[in-house]
């Protein structure tokens, strides 16, 4: 299986807080059948902080030399919030895309819509980028007709795998609900963040939509369609460094 959105990347977010943190996440990920791990931090950029892509890419390049024995392939990305300013951002390459590829793991604000919110993913395409909205089940402001209009947009949706068991509450488990029945899930992943609390999960949740929607559901979003999204992003990764 392939995690695309995690906090493994120690004392960098709210996530992993050292290495031994990230070695405990890392192996419950390796136990569940993972293979290649997103290293997916979050990025908040704006016009007073943002955090450099030099020191996401120096802690990511010491955890890849700690863990080099692992059996499981790790790249490189950001969880990125979206700001008014994420364009320029972009375009001087100071923010970090999936594998430094035109695909953006993106954030809103979970509580409340900005009024460009349309406006900010059309440009996104209409410049060569192709966002990932992370966890569209979690924002309380989106309703599933919301959020099948967004789809048709051309809009990849990341569901959280904590969502389906109600660790977020009831209306995003009945949103990730309806998203699957409505097929609009391109890919779920763990978003983990810890060892227990919103812990590394994929398997638990690949039982879990197994049973709940399917096996050949199930098979379609955690291998047909993790597998394309992963070789489309290696495809189309950029050979520039981080600046």
């Amino acid at each position: 299986m392939i995690d695309f959105h995690t906090h493994i990347l120690p004392n960098i977010d709210d996530g992993a807080k050292n290495l031994s943190f990230s070695a405990k996440m890392m192996d419950l990920e390796i136990i569940d059948g993972v293979t290649t791990i997103f290293l997916t931090p979050h990025i908040f950029y704006s016009k007073d902080f943002f955090l450099t892509c030099k020191k996401v890419k120096q802690t990511f390049d010491c955890f890849c030399q700690k863990f080099q024995g692992k059996k499981v392939e790790f790249l490189l990305g950001g969880e990125i919030f979206y700001t008014d300013i994420l364009f320029d951002a972009l375009h001087q390459q100071q923010l970090i895309t999936l594998n430094q590829s035109r695909y953006i793991l993106l954030e809103f604000n979970l509580h409340y819509e900005l009024e460009n919110v349309d406006n900010a993913l059309d440009d996104l395409l209409a410049n060569g980028f192709i966002p990932i909205l992370a966890h569209p089940e979690r924002y309380n402001y989106f309703t599933i007709s919301r959020l099948e209009e967004l789809k048709s947009r051309g809009i990849l949706f990341q569901l959280d795998a904590s969502s389906f068991f109600g660790d977020f509450g009831k209306k995003a488990k009945k949103l990730s609900h309806q998203l699957m029945a409505k097929d609009c899930v391109d890919i779920i992943a763990s978003d983990c963040h810890s060892i227990e609390k919103r812990g590394p999960n994929l398997k638990k949740a690949l039982t879990y939509v197994s049973k709940k929607f399917g096996v050949t559901a199930a098979r379609r979003i955690f291998e047909t369609n993790a597998n394309h999204l992963l070789q489309k992003i290696k495809e189309s990764a950029k050979t520039v460094p981080l600046s």
